[in-house]
């Protein structure tokens, strides 16, 4: 419902006016997570058919967004206290 609220996804309809595909997905429930007990899992790797290609396959990865551990941990020295942060779901 909170995705749905906030427009991350929509209801389908009934029947398929065009060339629609929907992503297979499923729910996964953590009992010992604080806020997220359910989170819905996205299959982007299905394809419609074997000639169509996956979502994943028309995503461009470009370069990794991470930085590499051993940069931070030497831009670490040059401060006397290190900031950390997180990011409200960062991956959705």
């Amino acid at each position: 419902m909170e995705q749905l609220q906030e427009g991350v996804v929509e209801p389908a309809p009934d029947v398929a006016t065009g060339k629609e595909f929907y992503i297979p997905h499923k729910g996964v429930t953590r009992e010992n997570a604080e806020n997220t007990k359910l989170r819905i899992v996205y299959d982007a790797s299905a394809r419609e058919n074997e000639i169509l290609p996956s979502l994943n396959d028309c995503l461009n990865p470009g370069h990794p967004l991470q930085n590499h551990l051993w940069d931070i941990l030497v831009r670490s020295r040059f401060y006397s206290v290190p900031l950390t942060g997180n990011l409200k779901k960062p991956f959705l």
